[in-house]
């Protein structure tokens, strides 16, 4: 049996507190030591591997950089596999918190208003979420940098990696383009062979994708069917495809449990089109230009950044966003990032599950005049029933462990061991204390 028990949340706080994150392993033998759960503090998503930071209402001044360790000399060096995060709120004490780097892929700071200072001491990408109540976020990047690190991690954003039930499944949510796009995935095993952004890269992708096989395939053609949702924004109107109907939630059995795969669109036009002018072209030329064969809106965009045929300091956001920030609904932009794209970001609205996916937030990388989340029809008809395709994955993934207890109010320890807790909101009066417990034993006795 273990617990966890969690301190009464008005605890004073120390004038310098060491947090090494709420982290059970080995949960059948360990108990974590007692501790208080502030909202103020750096949590880190093990489904997106993003670090997120909140800060307090006040003027945080907010810093990530390494740990550090003893070397055999016994002098203090730093240690660049821990990521440290320290927050210095506005009575003057410190939270300071460790985290692996290997687990991280972006990190974000969420503010909570006044005026915060946040600097970045690593080579992470991270951004940076609206500042609450008209406060400020000051940014001072030293060895980091907003856009130019995500280059660095181009093998991680745009990525996405199947979970462990064995089905991608895709969902077409809207329509805001006036080109017949396509959609496809492929898996990236072997696709280090290829310079990324070469035509011999991207004929490769669109190979896999036409194979509609192990290593890829075709997910949505806009011309063949219908979005499920339909809307008006002030810089649009409706460009769904009435024409044609909704064909609900495709499952694509292609990619086995933990495979790594990233996203192409075809703005304009369909993957075997596309594929054959590119094989025939490679075949009489092994040195073209991909502009000189397909035409400005058949140029395929890909999920990762340095996949993409051009270069441009805005591609490194990338072509695809994030919508909810939560690893499942994104939007593709179907213009190139350098040249008269609106950055509308809703010209194909798609949400995968089965997978998570890594890229940078929509509400960020959008034109701040065309935010498409903030439309009144997404927050009452999309947001919900998208949130709602996440939680019944979650149960599917649930079902796919052998050894998973499916009913409510259970939870069932994964294979990495691990239990997470992340306290993001009091809205109680009382003083009260959560725990957790094993269920090992517990039938020899009557429940209640």
């Amino acid at each position: 049996m273990f617990g966890i028990k969690f301190p009464n949340p008005s605890t004073s706080r120390n004038k310098t507190r060491k947090n090494h994150g709420f982290t059970l392993r080995n949960p059948s033998t360990e108990e974590l030591e007692q501790r208080s759960l502030m909202t103020t503090g750096a949590f880190l998503d093990p489904g997106t591997k993003q670090l997120l930071i909140y800060g307090s209402n006040g003027n945080d001044n907010v810093s990530i950089g390494f740990g550090s360790k003893i070397d055999k000399s016994g002098a203090s060096v730093s240690d660049n596999t821990i990521t440290q995060v320290s927050i210095q709120i506005p009575d003057g004490s410190y939270i300071n918190q460790d985290f692996p780097s290997a687990n991280i892929l972006i990190a974000r700071y969420i503010g909570n208003g006044g005026n915060d200072l946040f600097q970045n001491k690593t080579s992470l990408a991270f951004t940076t979420a609206p500042q609450a109540n008209n406060g400020t976020i000051s940014t001072s990047l030293l060895y980091g940098s907003t856009k130019n690190n995500l280059t660095a991690q181009a093998s991680q954003i745009g990525v996405f990696t199947a979970d462990q039930t064995g089905s991608i499944n895709v969902d077409y949510i809207f329509r805001g383009a006036g080109y017949n796009g396509s959609l496809g995935f492929y898996k990236l095993d072997g696709m280090n062979a290829y310079t990324p952004g070469s035509v011999a890269y991207v004929a490769e992708a669109v190979n896999r994708v036409v194979a509609n096989g192990s290593q890829g395939f075709t997910a949505i053609e806009v011309n063949k069917e219908a979005a499920k949702f339909s809307g008006t924004t002030p810089w649009e109107s409706d460009m769904n495809n009435h024409s044609n109907r909704y064909l609900g939630v495709k499952s694509f059995k292609n990619f086995a449990p933990g495979t790594k795969f990233a996203a192409i669109l075809i703005p304009n036009g369909n993957f075997q089109s596309i594929n054959g002018k590119l094989n025939a072209a490679l075949k009489s030329n092994g040195h073209i230009n991909i502009d000189s064969v397909l035409g400005s809106s058949e140029r395929p965009l890909f999920s990762l950044p340095s996949a993409n045929t051009y270069v441009d300091s805005n591609q490194m956001w990338g072509q695809i966003g994030d919508l909810d920030n939560h690893g499942s609904l994104f939007a593709f932009e179907d213009l190139r990032l350098d040249g008269y794209s609106d950055k509308d970001y809703n010209d194909l609205v798609f949400q995968v599950t089965g997978a998570i996916g890594v890229a940078s937030p929509v509400s960020e990388i959008a034109n701040p005049s065309r935010q498409f989340q903030l439309q009144p029809f997404f927050v009452k008809e999309i947001e919900p029933y998208t949130i709602g395709q996440e939680g019944r994955n979650i149960g599917l993934n649930a079902a796919s462990n052998a050894s998973a207890q499916i009913s409510k109010g259970i939870w069932t320890v994964d294979a990495s061991g691990q239990v997470t807790f992340d306290f993001r909101y009091d809205g109680g009066g009382y003083q009260g204390e959560m725990a957790i417990f094993s269920l090992n034993g517990m039938e020899n006795f009557a429940p209640g």
